[in-house]
């Protein structure tokens, strides 16, 4: 167990002997090795155990103040657990062990040990914008997702689906040759890995041609050939 000087509450290991030192160390800036870690930070610690076990199972809790809480606008239930390893931050299973006026006590299994961060996630929501609303075959079409959003931290990644067509990024730009109904979907991910997909139906209308005809006719019903015999 450890002092108030860092959210790091406990580390309990249940079959693994521990011969040497234990240590949490409290990071009031994110180390460089480490990068932004997701959602919206609220402690950053690292834990240093004996090499042979650095890699070894085991239960860690942290204490969350009230007031932590308060300054991240985040409920108790929003907190999650991250170990930072191989470059990357690895979100954790977290639980709510007990919450009250002086804190929220949470906890995770983690497979080994580096820095940990507790940070306030939440489910983004997908939404987007169609330019124009009511496009024509074979214009431009424009699908805006900055609509979208998420409780905590960033939108990492855009996918869109436009009639099976896959594309990427915020805004996304394509063009449909046949008039008619197709459905776009699209999926963002933020930054802790959850997701949300929202779908739209679009109805593209075909454009009529000097003659009357519309850009999406392929063929009219005639031979080829005048009654006469002649060639077009």
């Amino acid at each position: 167990r450890f002092t108030s000087a860092t959210t790091v509450e406990s580390v309990t290991w249940d079959t693994t002997e521990v011969n040497g030192s234990v240590t949490a160390t409290a990071y009031s800036e994110v180390p460089n090795e480490t990068g932004a870690a997701p959602g919206s930070l609220i402690s950053l610690s690292e834990i240093t155990v004996p090499t042979d076990i650095r890699d070894t199972q085991a239960t860690v809790q942290f204490t969350l103040t009230a007031d932590q809480l308060t300054s991240a606008d985040a409920a108790a239930e929003d907190l999650r657990i991250f170990r930072f390893t191989d470059g990357d931050w690895e979100s954790l299973e977290t639980t709510v062990v007990s919450t009250d006026n002086n804190g929220t006590l949470i906890q995770a299994e983690t497979p080994g040990f580096s820095y940990f961060a507790v940070s306030a996630t939440g489910s983004p929501t997908a939404s987007f914008s169609v330019e124009p609303e009511s496009p024509n075959t074979n214009t431009t079409i424009t699908f805006d997702g900055s609509e979208s959003a998420t409780p905590y931290g960033d939108i990492t990644a855009y996918e869109w689906d436009v009639a099976g067509e896959s594309l990427t990024g915020e805004t996304a730009e394509t063009t449909i040759d046949e008039n008619g109904t197709v459905e776009v979907e699209l999926t963002v991910e933020n930054d802790a890995g959850e997701t949300d997909t929202t779908t739209q139906s679009v109805t593209v209308s075909a454009v009529e041609s000097d003659d009357g005809n519309t850009n999406s006719d392929t063929n009219n019903g005639d031979s080829g050939t005048t009654d006469d015999g002649i060639p077009g």
